[in-house]
C-alpha cells in the first residue's frame, strides 16, 4: 500500500502538524493503529483493501483521515479539515507499489459524539494507482 508515502506527507505539512500534539518528537498522525500513550488531538489515517480494477493494473483505495481531540475547539478541527482539503485533494503521491496515486476529496464532517467535550471529525478521500510491477513489464 501507500501508508507510509502518505503519513510522511501529512507529517511534513507544518501548518497540519501545528494542530495535533507530538508523539516521540513527530506530529500525532497515524496510520491505523494509534499507540495508547498519544496526547489528543491526533489524526489517524486508514486506507481501505485495495480494489483492483478488471485489468488488474490500477488499485482504487477509500482513504479515512479522523481528527479526534477531547476539549479541543471545532475551530481547530476546522482548520484541520481545510489544511487537509488543501494539501490532499487532487494530489498525486508515488509509493513503492503503487505510483501515480491520485488522490481526491469525497466527503467530511463531523461524527456525533456522546460528550460533547470530544471533537472527531472525519474526512473521506478516493485515491487511485498504479501497480509499479505492471509499469515494469508494459
Amino acid at each position: 500500500m501507500f501508508h507510509a508515502a502518505l503519513i510522511k506527507y501529512l507529517r511534513g505539512i507544518d501548518e497540519l502538524a501545528a494542530t495535533v500534539t507530538e508523539w516521540n518528537g513527530r506530529p500525532a498522525i497515524f496510520a491505523d493503529a494509534v499507540p495508547e500513550t498519544v496526547e489528543e488531538p491526533y489524526i489517524q489515517v486508514h486506507i481501505g483493501a485495495n480494489s483492483p480494477t478488471v485489468d488488474r493494473v490500477i488499485i482504487e483505495s477509500t482513504i479515512t483521515i479522523d481528527y479526534i481531540g477531547y476539549g479541543v475547539s471545532r475551530t481547530t478541527a476546522d482548520r484541520a479539515g481545510e489544511i487537509l482539503e488543501q494539501y490532499l485533494d487532487h494530489k498525486v503521491l508515488q509509493s513503492e507499489r503503487l505510483t501515480d496515486i491520485r488522490i481526491n476529496m469525497s466527503s467530511c464532517g463531523y461524527v456525533q459524539q456522546d460528550d460533547p467535550r470530544v471533537v472527531h471529525y472525519n474526512m473521506i478521500f478516493s485515491a487511485r494507482g498504479t501497480r509499479r510491477k505492471w509499469m515494469t513489464t508494459l
